[in-house]
């Protein structure tokens, strides 16, 4: 993780989060929306899912997808995420 850290390959927040996994695993966390739940894995900002918001009522895309569109996260993050 440190490593991971060091490279920027990932954010402290996003690190810390997976450190408590079974966080990600309660009903709690799992009952809330997408957005939401990528906010508290630090992966996204709410300016994101504001805009991802605004896109999505024009694109009528899921909401990771037009994530990923916006290049904010991975649509396999997306994918994850959603599947949690």
């Amino acid at each position: 993780g440190e490593i991971m850290l060091l490279r920027n390959w990932i954010r402290e927040k996003t690190l810390a989060f997976f450190l408590e996994l079974e966080k990600a695993l309660s009903p709690e966390f799992q009952a809330l929306p997408l957005g939401e739940r990528l906010q508290q894995a630090g992966l996204v900002e709410p300016t994101d899912i504001a805009k991802a918001l605004r896109d999505q009522k024009q694109l009528r895309g899921k909401f990771g997808q037009i994530l990923a569109l916006n290049r904010v996260i991975r649509p396999a993050t997306a994918d994850y995420f959603a599947q949690l």
